[in-house]
């Protein structure tokens, strides 16, 4: 999950919550809180780092799925 610092309509700390709880069940989760000043747009405007953190999450989904697909785990 990414948020921005300057997000008025969802801020950090709501983020946070979300992530507390899906790692309460077990969830799969990355938290990433980015420095903006472009407020809740930011995910708009600030492409390049969200890329790389995203390309990063799923490059790391993607190897642990393989790696239990070899294992025979289900």
């Amino acid at each position: 999950m990414i948020s921005f610092t300057s997000d008025w309509l969802y801020p950090s700390y709501q983020s946070q919550e979300i992530v507390r709880v899906l790692r309460r069940m077990n969830g799969d989760v990355a938290y990433c809180d980015l420095q903006s000043n472009y407020g809740h747009d930011a995910f708009l405007v600030d492409i390049a780092e969200q890329t790389e953190l995203v390309r990063g999450f799923l490059d790391s989904t993607s190897r642990t799925a393989a790696s239990t697909h070899t294992r025979g785990v289900a």
